[in-house]
């Protein structure tokens, strides 16, 4: 299916976590208090809420174990 789409639209981005956001969130409840800019991992964050912001369509997958997530 993925090939389909690449074929008509050359504009696709994939992001994998963990290498897309290497940290955990720690609860800091800095984003909330002070602004989502006030992240201690708002370089990461940034990139990937500005990547689900401008996309027209999102496919999520998840490896399933013994038909589980």
């Amino acid at each position: 299916m993925i090939d389909n789409i690449i074929q008509k639209n050359d504009a696709v981005e994939e992001i994998f976590l963990p290498q897309a956001m290497p940290h955990f969130c720690v609860g800091c409840a800095s984003c909330v208090m002070k602004g989502e800019e006030n992240c201690p991992h708002f370089e990461y964050v940034d990139k990937i809420r500005t990547s689900i912001d401008e996309a027209e369509i999102l496919i999520f997958t998840s490896p399933v174990f013994v038909m589980h997530t």
